[in-house]
Parts: structure tokens; C-alpha cells; sequence
């Protein structure tokens, strides 16, 4: 690559449209739970459900503030490009970027023609991934992983609904820089600056980057989202398809996934040790299977004697019941999962379900006095237990960071290069009725879409 084509200004390669893919059966889209290592997004993750513990000793007052350290930005990826020998005096050196490598695809046993045709075509025309790998099974999951004996590799399963979702959202984590060092290989030290500052600013953006507050977690947009009205030709807007780019980035900060159902535990920042566990549970015993309260503001309501008990047990709970009180109609919009059991699942089952959401309610609110570094809360805090805290936030955002990229970046290459005319069910061909122009024109409007125009290749 010549140092005039680095200063090109990237265009989207518009004629790239893949064409054959299988008809698709049964859709669950998983939430992913990412780990240091792992950007995985299958139900592999034990989390969900109600961790009983015994109750801690009150923490210590805490003798100083330790300010929360939350990821600025994304780690450098190693780079390996080759300097050109200048002629003396020459102000800046060229850089010979490495020669593309193409993916390694493998199919799994049992994997039809059709699907193995569509996915070898996409490959061949989606922006270079160097050296990674590419698995495909008849799993209904999807995961990358940074480095699985050595190498990049996306794990990605055709046997759910709408698999090419998945698929995509898989690719846009093998095109996070983060993670996959293959994508600083294929451009120049400036390309990869320019590719950076483009995911800073789409996670920067007011309206469809990071928002951790409980009004933007609990937003009642996710709930249509969570049934993709677009599949069914519905003519979305900005703030639906934003509910639904945050899904699943969503749930991996509060630490839900299909597990959840299996009553497996959730991940609490504020845990047992803060939030003590009996009270609630023994409400939840003693609890009417049914009295009428179908939502958290009625639980809250016509509960208030107990949220009062549990205020007075603890200055922790009394922070806690406070901001729920206050929050409760946001809560209430906690309802994402209505046709995607692996997405977050209702909490507002019964008035059991309505007393153990207060555990999984009361630590977001906590979380959010964190980040907004509460006094009252801070002063209840130890130093260590605020070094601590700090460590699972480090964790939890990242997480949530990488798949709110994996998120945006995965819609703009599904209405890039997905394949609709073949996206049926039931024998009533659906894909027909999508509105493709209107969510590209949707997609391309958001700062994921700028972030796309960086990736190697996307230039003509």
C-alpha cells in the first residue's frame, strides 16, 4: 500500500451484496458475558437466579475516596509492519503493510451447501480479517476468542432463528482491535489511529454510546426491540434500533443471560456483603405467589412495610430501597426477553420473583451512586472495598464497552452485506418484507457506521 492510498478518504463499497443463503429455523439471540480473555456470546456463563449467602459484618467507614478507574480507552494492538529503507534525510518513513491472510473457515459435519456457499462468498467479500479462524456448527451460539489454540476464532452456530445476526455481531468482535491484533497487522500506524478514534467517538457519543443509568438500562425501547419489528417490515426508528444495538452490551453489565432460567447466580458488584440476603428471602418464602402486583411500582407499593424492615437493617439498604423507590418506573420496563429467552428475562413474575429482583435492583442502583461518586455512599465504603469495586467495574464495562461496539459495528455489516430475500420461516418468506434501505439508512447514520469506513479494505 502506497503512502497516497493511506491518505485516501475511505468510501463504503456499495456493490458488495453476497447472494444464497440457507432458509433459517428457530432464532435465540444469546447475551453476551465477556471475560479478560473470552468475548463470548453463548449461555456459557453461570450467572442468573438468587445467590444466598450469610449475612456480612458492616463494612468500615472508609479514611479516603479511591475514584473509580473505568477503561478510557481500548488497549493497543500489537503491530508488525515492515519499514522501508528511505533515502537519507527523509522526513517520514513508509510502512509495507502485511500481506492479507485470508480466514481459515472449517464447517462443521452435517453443515448444508447452501449455508457453507453463503458464508465462503461472505468472506470473500467482507473487509479482511487476516490470520483467523472462522468455525461454523450446528450450534445455536456464537463466541470469539482472542486466542484459541494460537489463533483469532469465531465460533459461530447456524441453527437459530436469524443466525446471520449472529453471525455479524460475531464478526464486528473479530474487527475490534482489542481483541483481534490480526486487524492492526493489515493497516498503517495512522489507519489504526484513525480505526481507534472512530470507536472512542461512536462509545462517546451521547446518544448511542455508553449510558450506564438505570432510565437508560431499563428503557422501555428494549422491549420492542427485543421483538425485532423490523423482521416483520415495521419501519423502526433511531431509538428502537439503539434499544436493540444495546441489548445484549446491556445485559452483560447487569449480569444477566439465559442461565438465568436454570437459576443459576448473578454477578453483584454490591453483593451479600453489602446488600445481606435473608431478609428478602425470607419474604419471598412467606411471600403470596400472586396478590396483583404485575409490576416493580406496585410491588414497591403495596409492599412498602417490608421495604421499610429492609431500609432499617442496613445503611446500605437504606441507600438501596431509597433509589428503587425513586426508580421504580424504570423498573418496570425491565420486560426485554418476550420472544428471546437467552436475552434478560422478566423479573416481574410473581410477588418471590418481585422480592429477589430487589437483590439485582438494588445493586445497579448502588452502582450508580459509584459512578456518580456519592458521598454518602463512599463514606460507607472502605478503602479496599472501593479498590475492589473499582477492579469489577474495570471488568464489568469493558465487557459491556466491547459488545455495545460489537453491537452498533454488527447491524451496519448485517444490512451491509446480509442476505434478507432467503430469510424465511414457516414457509412465509418474511425477508421480502424487511425494510433493508430504511435500516441501512438507519445504520448509516450512526457513529458504528464511521467505524466501519476504518476497517482495512473499505476503501476503493
Amino acid at each position: 500500500m502506497t503512502e497516497s492510498s493511506v491518505e485516501k478518504p475511505k468510501e463504503a463499497k456499495r456493490e458488495k451484496q453476497p447472494a444464497n443463503i440457507v432458509a433459517l429455523a428457530r432464532f435465540i439471540a444469546p447475551v453476551v458475558l465477556l471475560s479478560a480473555l473470552v468475548s463470548a456470546c453463548g449461555s456459557e456463563e453461570k450467572e442468573g437466579g438468587v445467590a444466598i449467602t450469610s449475612l456480612a459484618p458492616t463494612a468500615p467507614k472508609a479514611t479516603e475516596t479511591i475514584p473509580p478507574t473505568f477503561p478510557t480507552s481500548f488497549a493497543e494492538p500489537s503491530l508488525t509492519s515492515t519499514v522501508v529503507s528511505q533515502p537519507e534525510g527523509s522526513p517520514t518513513p513508509q510502512f509495507e503493510v502485511a500481506p492479507v491472510s485470508k480466514p481459515v473457515v472449517e464447517f462443521a459435519d452435517g453443515i448444508d451447501q447452501q449455508t457453507k456457499d453463503f458464508i465462503s462468498s461472505l468472506i470473500e467479500n467482507l473487509p479482511p480479517l487476516g490470520n483467523t479462524r472462522i468455525q461454523v456448527t450446528r450450534l445455536d451460539r456464537e463466541a470469539f476468542w482472542p486466542n484459541k489454540d494460537g489463533m483469532p476464532t469465531l465460533e459461530v452456530g447456524v441453527a437459530g432463528f436469524f443466525w446471520q445476526r449472529n453471525l455479524f455481531h460475531g464478526l464486528a468482535h473479530a474487527y475490534d482491535p482489542s481483541l483481534n491484533p490480526e486487524i492492526a497487522k493489515l493497516q498503517t500506524p495512522e489507519q489504526n489511529s484513525h480505526l481507534k478514534q472512530a470507536i472512542e467517538t461512536a462509545l462517546a457519543d451521547p446518544f448511542w454510546g455508553e449510558a450506564l443509568a438505570p432510565d437508560k438500562l431499563y428503557s422501555s425501547a428494549k422491549d420492542l426491540a427485543a421483538t425485532h419489528p423490523e423482521m416483520r417490515g415495521e419501519m423502526i426508528d433511531e431509538e428502537t434500533l439503539n434499544a436493540a444495538i444495546r441489548l445484549r452490551a446491556d445485559g452483560a453489565y447487569i449480569g444477566r443471560s439465559s442461565e438465568y432460567a436454570q437459576g443459576k447466580k448473578a454477578e453483584f458488584i454490591f453483593g451479600s456483603e453489602f446488600l445481606d440476603i435473608p431478609l428478602v428471602e425470607q419474604f419471598a418464602q412467606q411471600a403470596s405467589k400472586y396478590n396483583g402486583a404485575g409490576s416493580i411500582s406496585e410491588f414497591v407499593a403495596k409492599n412498602s412495610v417490608f421495604l421499610d424492615q429492609l431500609s432499617v437493617s442496613s445503611p446500605f439498604w437504606r441507600l438501596a430501597v431509597e433509589d428503587i423507590r425513586a426508580n421504580a418506573p424504570a423498573l418496570d420496563n425491565y420486560e426485554w426477553s418476550r420472544t428471546q429467552i437467552s436475552l434478560p428475562v422478566p423479573l416481574k413474575f410473581d410477588d418471590q420473583s418481585n422480592a429477589r429482583s430487589l437483590l439485582t435492583f438494588g445493586d445497579l442502583v448502588l452502582r450508580d451512586r459509584f459512578l456518580r461518586q456519592d458521598p454518602e455512599l463512599l463514606g460507607l465504603l472502605s478503602t479496599e472495598q472501593q479498590a475492589s469495586i473499582n477492579i469489577k467495574f474495570d471488568e464489568r464495562i469493558s465487557a459491556y464497552r466491547r459488545e455495545l461496539l460489537a453491537g452498533g459495528l454488527g447491524y451496519v455489516l448485517l444490512y451491509e452485506y446480509g442476505d434478507f430475500k432467503q430469510m424465511g420461516f414457516e414457509g412465509v418468506n418474511f425477508g421480502e418484507k424487511i425494510p433493508v434501505e430504511h435500516m441501512r439508512m438507519l445504520v448509516e447514520n450512526s457513529p458504528y457506521f464511521q467505524v466501519y469506513l476504518q476497517l482495512p479494505g473499505t476503501t476503493d
